[in-house]
């Protein structure tokens, strides 16, 4: 399965947002993020308001993996998870800050690592600490999209 990798000085709102599409185009119905504990005064408000608004989406907890570059097996944690869709997206892209790896959002607000899933299967992701974002079986058109806008990614074949 053909994969890509994108660091997190490589990419942008406008990309995120077509990771976003790529995501449910791919099938993936289902998210999860972490929630960071960080000394930012406003960081609890931000993280509320998160809850609030993914609150219909809400699907309970599953023990599911994690990206963690570095970590030749893969890593499985319990997590909650949410519903991924049209109404979903529309809330993730207001709440990633600048990109779906924005550092700043991740130090400021605790909010970070957003991960996407085909029912209990990870396909598209932040590695852990949010330094790259990697998706597996990439929609095409997407890919393209990606490569007009100059946004530079690697591309690889993952071992299946």
């Amino acid at each position: 399965m053909k994969y890509i990798v994108i660091s997190d000085d490589k990419i942008d709102f406008k990309a995120s947002k077509w990771l976003l599409e790529g995501a449910v185009i791919a099938g993936c119905d289902r998210f999860s993020l972490d929630f960071d504990s960080v000394s930012c005064a406003t960081s609890i408000r931000h993280k509320e308001k998160l809850r609030q608004e993914l609150e219909p989406y809400y699907m309970g907890e599953a023990v599911l993996e994690k990206l963690v570059v570095y970590r030749p097996n893969p890593f499985f944690q319990k997590q909650e998870i949410w519903k991924l869709n049209r109404d979903s997206q529309k809330i993730i892209m207001s709440h990633m800050g600048r990109n779906l790896l924005d550092w700043n959002k991740a130090i400021n607000s605790g909010i970070l690592n957003w991960r996407f899933y085909i029912k209990e299967k990870l396909r598209a992701g932040s590695a852990y600490q949010d330094d790259y974002f990697i998706f597996y079986g990439i929609p095409e058109f997407v890919l393209e999209v990606l490569k007009e806008k100059n946004v530079l990614i690697s591309e690889g074949n993952a071992i299946q």
